[in-house]
């Protein structure tokens, strides 16, 4: 359906959880082009294997060994057992300090993920979010 990548199409934005991942192709009027889910969060993804499975995932929509529409990643996909841990801000936290703390991919260009966002500890309770 969406097997070229076009400048129609400016955005791949993928949830990327524990137990399920969703990635959603993204126009430039911000409406959702096309969605796809699985069950294969990072818990499924093979050591070292998160470059294939984002390949299995956003397949025909871009190629993750090329250049093309930009991935911005959420989730655990940022934890310490995801690719690539991101940090946490403390709440509030501005836009501009979320995108000034991108985490760039090293083996998919154009692709980074959100840090995540925390509120302050009361206690022993930290509540966090990872872009979910």
């Amino acid at each position: 359906m969406f097997d070229t990548p076009s400048t129609s199409y400016p955005l791949i934005a993928v949830d990327w959880g524990t137990t399920n991942r969703r990635a959603y192709l993204i126009d430039a009027s911000a409406a959702i082009i096309d969605l796809r889910e699985d069950t294969l969060g990072i818990l499924s993804a093979p050591l070292k294997g998160f470059v294939n499975a984002l390949g299995g995932l956003i397949g025909g929509w871009r190629d993750v060994a090329t250049a093309g529409p930009p991935i911005l990643m959420s989730g655990m996909v940022g934890s310490r057992q995801g690719w690539i841990e991101s940090t946490y801000l403390k709440c509030p936290v501005d836009t501009s300090l979320l995108k000034a703390n991108l985490v760039a991919v090293p083996d998919v260009e154009g692709a980074c993920i959100m840090p995540g966002v925390c509120l302050p500890s009361v206690g022993a309770r930290s509540d966090v979010v990872r872009g979910e």
